[in-house]
């Protein structure tokens, strides 16, 4: 991290966690990519939505909070 951003907890926590969701984005691609798609069935379940975007919306907070970005 060193000259990319002053180091702090939330840019480290925040680094942590897109971390791990493009490790795991990666990763199921792969799965995907290595037989084609070939045998795996789509499965529906009940996700949490209100946890899922409170959580995207947690990490990108402060970043939109110190923009001068209005929504």
């Amino acid at each position: 991290m060193t000259g990319c951003f002053s180091p702090n907890r939330y840019c480290s926590e925040n680094l942590l966690k897109q971390t791990e969701g493009l490790t795991n984005l990666i990763e199921d691609l792969r799965v995907v990519s290595s037989s084609g798609g070939a045998g795996y069935t789509l499965t529906l379940k009940k996700v949490d939505l209100s946890a899922t975007m409170t959580s995207a919306l947690d990490t990108f907070y402060r970043s939109f909070d110190e923009s001068s970005l209005l929504f």
